[in-house]
């Protein structure tokens, strides 16, 4: 797990469609699965924001440690400065997809959106973050 200096609080719907919606616009930056390579990143370093993503990728050490994905879905070794600059300029831009994409905000941890893989991410995130 990547330690931060700011302990990250549980991901929020809004938190997950902005990261998912960076992660789409870059997906030519990834081999393999961008939604894979995203799930990786919540699931196994907690990276489930757009500030925990931006303190990543300000810190060569750390950033480096996240190029590699799983394996099968990372980051192109061509792209990766591109990523790296991307991520701080991203404002996040609500559409259709972003606003229905996980549901009401009543069926945040219900576990109503059980067949979409990101909305296992929001629940994911928001138990592993509990103490």
């Amino acid at each position: 797990r990547i330690t931060l200096a700011i302990p990250p609080a549980p991901a929020t719907k809004t938190k997950m469609n902005e990261l998912s919606s960076f992660f789409e616009a870059q997906e030519d930056c990834i081999v393999g699965s961008w939604q894979k390579y995203l799930q990786w990143l919540v699931h196994e370093l907690d990276i489930d924001s757009m500030s925990i993503l931006e303190q990543v990728v300000s810190d060569p050490k750390t950033f480096q440690s996240i190029q590699g994905g799983d394996g099968n879905n990372r980051l192109r070794k061509c792209f990766v400065d591109r990523f790296k600059e991307a991520v701080p300029k991203f404002q996040a831009k609500p559409t259709v997809r972003s606003l229905t994409h996980f549901g009401s905000i009543n069926d945040q941890y219900s576990g109503a959106n059980s067949n979409d893989p990101l909305a296992s991410l929001i629940n994911h995130s928001s138990t592993s973050h509990s103490t």
